[in-house]
């Protein structure tokens, strides 16, 4: 027992049942605490295996993590400002001052009826000069100032589309990874998917827009109709 372990034979040697101890029960004894110490052990240092590797684990993946989230963050600097700034309203035309850069119920001066009659017909009748084409709820004509958002989004997404074939061709020519590859392409889904959202905005808000307009107008029709009727009942 002394030499298995000193201090194990030592501690059953000092209880006070070992006088009576036959050599059997002796060795049962030792057996016995030397197995669990042995247990306790193992398990005491698989613990403090899982406590040293664990935290090493998870600070590699968030710092894996980190570092994409700041990769993504550097390419959406294209079309952060996009999404932070304020619409471009400089196509809107009021109908009660005649100025351009506002809705006319938003309009701070007060109710001109002849001049917004006036606007309005106008401007309805040169629409139905012109001829409609066949719209549907994402297809929409372009106004007047929104060719060159149009053109600049399309730009974007050429050159995205460049940065994913450049990004092949380095991969098929052994000067980039695959794990690099493959991270670059979801960039450029992120980035695709985020010029959609915003190109379906703008398009939304045109229609919404001239859905407004369209109730001004009807609004006013309705007004000028009923102000005709009484002004015949008068006359009666």
């Amino acid at each position: 027992m002394m030499k298995i372990n000193e201090s194990l034979a030592w501690s059953i040697m000092e209880a006070t049942e070992f006088e009576s101890m036959t050599s059997i029960k002796l060795m049962s004894e030792f057996q016995k605490k030397y197995e669990k110490r042995e247990v306790f052990f193992t398990s005491a240092g698989k613990a403090q295996k899982m406590d040293i590797t664990e935290p090493q684990k998870k600070d590699s993946k968030y710092k894996d993590y980190a570092e994409l989230t700041r990769m993504v963050r550097g390419m959406t600097l294209l079309i952060k400002e996009k999404e932070t700034r304020n619409a471009d309203k400089s196509y809107l035309l009021c109908f009660n001052c005649d100025g351009r850069g506002h809705k006319t119920r938003e309009c701070s001066r007060p109710r001109n009826e002849e001049l917004y009659k006036k606007l309005s017909s106008e401007y309805f009748n040169s629409r139905k000069e012109k001829p409609e084409a066949n719209k549907t709820l994402m297809l929409t004509e372009v106004e007047e100032g929104e060719q060159d958002k149009t053109l600049a989004a399309e730009n974007k997404r050429m050159l995205l589309d460049q940065i994913n074939n450049e990004y092949e061709l380095a991969e098929h020519s052994g000067n980039i990874s695959r794990a690099n590859i493959l991270l670059c392409r979801l960039w450029v889904n992120v980035l695709c998917n985020l010029f959609e959202k915003i190109k379906a905005n703008e398009q939304a808000e045109r229609i919404l827009d001239s859905d407004d307009s369209s109730d001004e107008a009807t609004s006013s029709s309705e007004s000028d109709t009923e102000e005709s009727s009484g002004d015949e009942n008068v006359f009666l």
